[in-house]
């Protein structure tokens, strides 16, 4: 059976970014007062970054931090990551991701980018690096992951079989896509 559409994450996968979630991340957090490790942050990756903010705080101070701080944090580490994302020198697509996206469409191949990043992080990176791509579920950080029925409902929107769905990315990430072919 052919495939009809393959998946890609972004950070990590077809962006280099210079490790923009974690400093961006640590950053905010230390605004607040609280150092991280890169140990503390990387158990938490993949989670939505409020509850990534919210559970460094608690863990920093004791107590557990109100919502509004939690949310002025989020919003901090958000502008963080636009600036990153816009001006970096690190930023920049993976070695030879446009030239698989070519090929894939030259094949006849759909090719959509799937991201927790919200819609205005994913919007600076494909501005960015020039991109015209589909994204599937753009902004889900503030749900936990992975989400199939979200891919699900992104990639029968695009007219892919279920049957024909291929993700690369990180292995949550690959989870959502087969599940999303359930």
């Amino acid at each position: 059976m052919p495939i009809d559409l393959v998946v890609f994450d972004m950070a990590g996968t077809t962006v280099y970014d210079g490790d923009a979630v974690h400093t961006c991340l640590a950053t905010a957090v230390a605004h607040a007062g609280v150092p991280t490790t890169r140990d503390q942050i990387n158990a938490l990756m993949g989670m939505p970054k409020p509850f990534v903010i919210a559970s460094l705080l608690s863990s920093g101070r004791g107590t557990p931090p109100s919502d509004e701080e939690v949310a002025s944090i989020y919003s901090d580490f958000e502008r963080l990551m636009l600036d990153h994302y816009r001006h970096s020198i690190h930023v920049r697509e993976t070695d030879r991701a446009s030239e698989v996206f070519r090929a894939l469409h030259a094949r006849g191949i759909k090719v959509a980018l799937d991201t927790g990043f919200s819609r205005a992080i994913t919007n600076a990176i494909l501005d960015r690096l020039g991109w015209t791509i589909d994204v599937v579920d753009a902004g889900r950080e503030r749900r936990s992951r992975p989400r199939a029925a979200a891919s699900r409902h992104g990639l029968a929107r695009d007219g892919a079989d279920r049957r024909r769905r291929r993700g690369v990315g990180r292995e949550s990430r690959r989870h959502t896509g087969r599940s999303a072919g359930r």
